[in-house]
């Protein structure tokens, strides 16, 4: 979805196209290879701004987005721009993705080779997000952390996720606190039940 068609207004196009000036020529330019935007209220319509001049980008490894009232819209305009990049790291913490973001994100990221890092923590992920990004794991072998605390991650969520790491063979690391897990679904994903995984949750 391009800026220009994003039912977004053009005033928030211009705003938000004024607020990246910088980190627009930067990425334009292949000059990035750490972007931090944390705190900068980007909101969908920036996070679609930006999207548009991530797509095709070689250069960025590492991109921090915390804290920017990213919705669904936004995360899908990411998830789509992400196919394309080398991104080793992406940072999302504290927006507000919900399932039907993380959705989108978990699909993009199915054939991805160079992300290892992602976290979704404090996003209003509940278990129907979890079963995405279960899928998400039973067929990416890159990702190594995921990070999903302070979501709402339940009892359904986590045995869903404990089935993927059944198979996979990449995550080293699943952060899963702040989530209301019961007995069931802490049991489920304790690494001792997941034969052959090698990594931890915390």
């Amino acid at each position: 979805m391009g800026a220009a068609g994003c039912s977004c207004g053009d005033k928030e196009v211009s705003k938000a196209q004024l607020l990246l000036k910088e980190t627009l020529g930067q990425l334009a330019k292949n000059d990035l290879s750490l972007l931090d935007l944390t705190g900068h209220s980007l909101g969908d319509t920036g996070a679609i701004v930006l999207a548009d001049a991530l797509k095709g980008n070689s250069s960025l490894r590492t991109l921090c987005l915390r804290w920017n009232s990213i919705q669904e819209r936004g995360a899908s305009a990411l998830a789509l721009a992400l196919q394309g990049t080398r991104l080793n790291s992406l940072d999302t913490y504290c927006n507000s993705f919900g399932n039907g973001g993380v959705q989108h994100l978990a699909k993009a990221l199915q054939g991805n080779r160079s992300l290892h890092h992602l976290d979704l923590g404090w996003n209003s992920i509940g278990d129907h997000g979890a079963a995405d990004l279960a899928e998400l794991l039973a067929k990416n072998t890159y990702l190594s952390d995921l990070g999903l605390e302070r979501n709402f991650v339940g009892d359904l969520g986590a045995q869903k996720l404990a089935a993927a790491l059944q198979v996979n063979r990449s995550l080293l690391k699943l952060r899963l606190n702040g989530n209301p897990l019961g007995e069931a679904g802490t049991n489920g994903t304790i690494p001792g039940p997941c034969r052959g995984w090698r990594g931890k949750v915390a």
